[in-house]
């Protein structure tokens, strides 16, 4: 089972954050609003055994709510960029606490997951076909964009773990559990 373990997104950012990809001029598959989160660990292929152990671990959990800005749009890899994205400039440290925290008590319950670095960010879109033409004119779309952007501001409260299944269009994501942070 593909399942990964994200921080929710309120609905209404999800929505600005969607309107607000569609004035970029760039040929992209952007994500549906009610997918948009900040992953922090993606599992390829669990048994039910883990996801148990994973439940667990997530409803154990016992943190406080805290703030999240996001603010300048970004691509990883700008020589040959697939993946545009919003980057996290407040509550970077927050969520990379989270994750250790997370990536340790995995570790002990002999959960497989991959030790990347994590890079908070929340994707908006991937990009299919590129060309240095197009690869120019995103580029200068993303200069300008940052240098005119506010920061969108929300209170980061609970944690999900969902599985995710490929479709030929899209990815379909469902909530298996949620656990909310205090206040």
């Amino acid at each position: 089972m593909r399942l990964f373990i994200a921080l929710e997104i309120p609905k209404e950012i999800s929505r600005q954050i969607y309107i607000k990809s569609y004035n970029a001029p760039i040929v992209m598959t952007r994500l549906k609003e009610k997918n948009m989160h900040i992953t922090l660990f993606f599992f390829k292929d669990l048994s039910g055994e883990n996801t148990d152990h994973i439940i667990n671990i997530i409803n154990h959990i016992h943190t406080k709510a805290f703030n999240v800005s996001i603010r300048d749009i970004n691509v990883f890899s700008k020589r040959n960029p697939r993946v545009i994205f919003r980057e996290i400039s407040e509550g970077k440290d927050k969520i990379l606490k989270l994750y250790k925290m997370l990536a340790t008590n995995l570790d002990d319950m002999d959960v497989p997951i991959d030790t990347h670095k994590l890079f908070p960010h929340i994707t908006i879109g991937r990009i299919h076909r590129m060309n240095k033409e197009i690869i120019g004119s995103m580029m200068d779309y993303i200069q300008t964009n940052n240098n005119n952007n506010d920061d969108i501001k929300f209170i980061c409260n609970r944690i999900s773990l969902f599985t995710s299944t490929l479709t030929q269009t899209a990815a379909l994501h469902s909530r298996i559990t949620t656990k909310r942070f205090t206040d």
